[in-house]
Parts: structure tokens; sequence; C-alpha cells
């Protein structure tokens, strides 16, 4: 076996493909990352709901692993690999790897980083793969469903939701050959993008939808429907609201919030390290976990105080690259700052955003627009592969 001590780092989306990158690129000597993701490829979420509508797109989300590390480096990334159990000093793999010419299922570590990320339903999250096609063949699917749909329901008015409405009622405008849809938004909470979103900012949003021929139904809920069921349905479907009021769809897209993915944790130290009821994992402000100095947490799986977004994964990269490095050296380990109060941005197609700012600033939306809406960040995972062209 190698004389590298691992940092072995667990799940390589958003968060943890930073921290494996600023590992990759901060080590000493003697030490070296491996990455292990469950899919054979890597997903940026972001644009996904543009992915799963617009054909072509879907080559901007998924993109091959193997270009995280040169071949010549001493750092790995393996896909198609899950982990199945974490002990103290090692992680257990669904299958047996080729580590440093020994096939083995068990890599040990120094330094553990768990960044499993979130659950839910396609297309906000992939289905487990290991063909990257398969994978595009899904959105691929996803867009016909969409072409051939006449009523479109969305259940959740938070930022899935509402990107959803704004991507499906642009593209599918009544122009080139594009049919309009009937779209309805449906959500518990009556306040669009977050609960604590500002009212100018709420109405903001509203005004779009209602701009855009969504009908907004806010502060009822749909009775029995599958949280895991988002597609086509092949005929029309009634669907009964709290209120007694019928939609009818033959389409829907469950927008409720991702579930933080933390089984592995819970299984491994205990219901203890897990917050309730959000199943998040309890981490210091150093982003260690509350109980071990070397595992550390990034990303959707923390109990950080802030909102989960793709654009804080370089902060969360950096903290625990420097407190890695820290620790090997005898060094002072620095406190994670999160975003105070409630910060977010939602496309709404390719032209309009809406968001909040930290104070409670509303953002402009030619601002949220140019930031984010026209390319969704598809350019943030082939820079950090080192792919030159997507």
């Amino acid at each position: 076996m190698s004389d590298q001590k691992n940092v072995v780092v667990v799940g390589l989306s958003s968060y943890g493909l930073n921290v494996a990158k600023e590992l990759g690129a901060k080590l000493p000597s003697g030490y070296r990352v491996i990455g292990v993701e469950k899919n054979a490829f890597v997903f940026n979420p972001v644009p996904a709901l543009r992915a799963s509508t617009i054909p072509g797109w879907e080559d901007k989300v998924l993109f091959p692993l193997d270009t995280l590390f040169p071949a010549s480096s001493k750092n790995l990334a393996f896909g198609g690999v899950t982990v199945t159990a974490i002990t103290k000093d090692s992680v257990k793999l669904e299958k047996s790897i080729t580590l440093d010419g020994v096939s083995t299922d068990t890599i040990p570590y120094a330094y553990l980083v768990i960044a499993t990320g979130s659950r839910a339903a396609f297309p906000i999250r992939v289905p487990i793969t290991t063909d990257l096609e398969e994978a595009k063949d899904a959105f691929r699917d996803m867009q016909k469903q969409i072409a051939k749909a006449k009523k479109v329901l969305i259940i959740g008015g938070g930022p899935v939701g509402f990107e959803f409405a704004g991507e499906i009622t642009e593209y599918y405008n009544g122009s080139n050959g594009r049919e309009k849809k009937d779209v309805t938004l449906v959500s518990l909470v009556p306040k669009l993008l977050h609960p604590d979103a500002k009212d100018s900012v709420h109405q903001k949003c509203l005004n779009a939808l209602k701009k855009a021929d969504v009908k907004v139904i806010l502060g009822h809920g749909v009775q029995d429907f599958d949280i895991n069921q988002n597609g086509y349905l092949g005929e029309l479907k009634k669907y009964t609201l709290d209120n007694g009021e019928i939609v009818e769809a033959d389409f829907v897209l469950a927008g409720v919030g991702p579930r933080a993915n933390t089984n592995l944790v819970a299984e491994a130290f205990g219901e203890a390290a897990l917050d309730q009821p959000t199943r998040q994992v309890r981490v210091r402000q150093t982003l260690q976990l509350a109980e071990y100095d070397n595992i550390f947490a990034a990303g959707d799986i923390t109990n950080i105080k802030e909102n989960k977004m793709a654009a804080w994964g370089p902060k969360h990269a950096a903290v625990i690259a420097g407190n890695i490095n820290a620790l090997i050296s005898n060094a002072p380990l620095k406190d994670y700052s999160p975003m105070g109060g409630l910060v977010m941005l939602a496309s709404f197609g390719t032209s309009q955003a809406y968001g909040q700012l930290p104070f409670g600033f509303s953002l402009p939306s030619w601002l949220g627009a140019r930031l984010k809406s026209k390319t969704l960040f598809a350019q943030m995972m082939p820079e950090i592969l080192n792919i030159k062209s997507a």
C-alpha cells in the first residue's frame, strides 16, 4: 500500500467537488485526496430544471469525473462507487476498487470529509447510475414528457417550483411550434421562494408568475400525491386541494425541499450526531463533526444556519482544506462564517431573476438575471473539472 495518508471525500457534487479540488491543491507532502462518488459522473444541480425542459441542456449538467485530477496526480477520484459504512478510521465500499495496485473495498483515512448532499426526486437530483449517457437520457426523456403535456401542476412555491414555472412558460410560449402549457403552481406556504422572504420579493415573484399566465394557489396543499413521482402521467388526472378545489394535470413536478442525505452519518455515529427534525449533521463552526476532530461535513448536510446554495461550495472548501492543513501542522483552526440572514436568487427563465441579499435587500431582476439566469452557472463544473469546453 501507498505511504500516503488519505483524506477521503465522500460525495463529489457541488460541495464535495470543491472540497476535493481545494484539498488537491493545498495538501502537504505525504497526504493525498481520494474522492468517492456514487455516480460515475458529476452532476450540477443548478441548471437541472432547464435541462429537463430544453433539449441540449442535458450536456450542461452532467460531466465525466476522470478529469478532476491529472493522470499523473497522487490524488484520486472513484466514480460509480457507493460508500456503505463509515468507521472511525476507514470507509467501506459496496464494491472493490483498485487502490495502489491492490483490490480492496475499504479505504483508510487520516481525515474524512462527508458531502453526501440531499435527497430529492428527479430532475432535482439524478438517479444513481454508472452510465453518463443513461443519466443524460433521463433528462431527454423528461424533455419529451413535458413536450407532450397539456396541463402542468407544480407543487411547491420555493425556488424549485418557481424556477420550473419560469423554464416551462418561457420555452413553451406559443412560438416556434411550441404550444403554450396550462401551468398551475400550488404551495402550502403562503409566500413564494421562502417563508422569510420579504413581502416585496414575494410580490415580484407573484407578478412574474401571473404575467406568464401561471395560475397560482398559495396557502393550500395538494392531497394524495407521490413526492417521488415527477413526470408525465399519460392522461389528465384530477388532484384535490385541501380547500376542495380540483386541479387537472397530465404532468406533475413536486418541487418540495430536498432532505439531508445523512443516513450514513446516523448509522456510523448514532442519531445524536444529527439535529432534529432536520436530520442535518451537527458541526462546529470549524465544520468538524461535533464529536470528531478529524471528520468534517460540507454542504446541504450541515446544520450551519445559512440557506443551502451551491454558491457557498468554495467557502466551505476553503475552510475545510485550511483546517485539515492546520490539524496536520498543529496550527490554529479557523471558523466558518455563514452568510447572515436569508440569501437567495431564483431565476425565472433566461432573462429574469428575483432574490434577496443580506440585511433584507432585494436584488434587481436585471442584475439577478445577469448573475444567474442566462447561464445557470453551467460553466462551474467544467472549470472545476478542467474541461476546456462543454
